[in-house]
């Protein structure tokens, strides 16, 4: 199977919908199949004046406030915007998925025509979030980043425990630094996961590379989701930690190819390789004149190519056996 690739948008739309449409239709053009947004209502996410994360003021250096409440404000979407691109995204045929950060916001999701729910990073101990989008009959996406094993433990305990289906949950192995450094990344963590809870695991990519999410599906990821911008010289907070379209291309080649190379789960002879077994492989021939009579052995048979003869594969049933004829050096046995 394909691995899943989705294009986080979160808030590099910076709050215009007609930016979100133009993201949309450029990652079609270059056949992104899921396209995500966070859905969210400032006032149920975070208190009032409180401080900006240091990644995002570094990111955001042209932002006139440092205060998160007032920066998520005006990013915000509202449920009609939501609504508005979830359809021109199924018009497009571009599938439409979400992220939600609290339990009220949640009851917006029949509107929203969604397949699968992603849990966040921030909310995998928001008990009130998981335990509503347990009873959903929808695929659940759960993000680790910034937890510990027994929180990802504990998640997903309480979503089985509360109604969800443990097999429409998918695992995404994450770090949350913006963006992400190569020595944070811990790829080995996915199979790690996969292990050890018996579910799917994804990776959520925020480093700024293309061929991480490359490696991690060699490393067994079923699930990829990186962010993607129209623009990494647009103001916003997430832009320079995201990749633009081009780019996102780029990393979507190496993800196909990626999986062309990985190819079966077992060891063949590839059809490309079946004609230079002639040619590889050796027979087996006399290593010098051998008698009527005389004892095959190693010190009168050797192999070379051509496989035109017997194989080597051969020689254990004729060591110690007489030969039925004489043999000049080098003749095929």
């Amino acid at each position: 199977m394909k691995t899943l690739v989705i294009a986080e948008i979160g808030v590099n739309h910076n709050g215009n919908i007609s930016l979100a449409k133009k993201i949309i239709l450029s990652e079609k053009k270059i056949d992104v199949k899921i396209v995500k947004f966070q859905f969210y209502k400032t006032e149920n996410l975070i208190l009032p004046n409180t401080r900006m994360a240091n990644y995002q003021i570094k990111n955001y250096p042209n932002n006139s406030t440092k205060d998160q409440f007032k920066m998520l404000k005006k990013f915000e979407l509202s449920l009609e915007e939501h609504i508005e691109l979830s359809k021109f995204c199924y018009k497009n045929k571009v599938e439409y998925c979400c992220s939600f950060f609290s339990e009220d916001d949640l009851d917006n999701f029949k509107k929203l025509n969604l397949k699968r729910i992603k849990i966040p990073s921030g909310e995998i101990n928001n008990l009130f979030l998981l335990k509503k989008i347990a009873k959903l009959n929808k695929k659940v996406i759960l993000s680790t980043g910034m937890s510990s094993e027994k929180e990802v433990e504990n998640a997903i305990k309480y979503l089985i425990k509360n109604g969800k289906n443990k097999k429409k949950i998918i695992i995404l192995h994450c770090c949350s630094s913006y963006p992400t450094l190569r020595k944070d990344l811990n790829l080995n963590a996915i199979n790690y996961l996969k292990k050890k809870y018996q579910i799917p695991v994804g990776f959520s990519d925020h480093s700024k590379e293309i061929n991480v999410p490359m490696m991690a599906v060699i490393k067994g990821a079923v699930l990829i989701e990186k962010h993607i911008t129209y623009s990494n010289h647009l103001n916003g907070p997430d832009h320079k930690a995201s990749l633009n379209i081009k780019d996102f291309q780029k990393m979507l080649k190496g993800i196909r190819d990626a999986e062309e190379s990985l190819g079966l789960n077992n060891k063949i002879i590839t059809k490309s390789e079946k004609k230079n077994i002639y040619f590889a492989r050796k027979s087996l021939v006399a290593k010098k004149k051998i008698h009527k009579g005389e004892k095959f052995s190693f010190n009168n048979l050797t192999s070379k190519r051509p496989l035109s003869g017997k194989s080597v594969n051969y020689l254990p049933n004729i060591l110690g056996k007489r030969a039925k004829k004489s043999y000049e050096k080098d003749e095929l046995i």
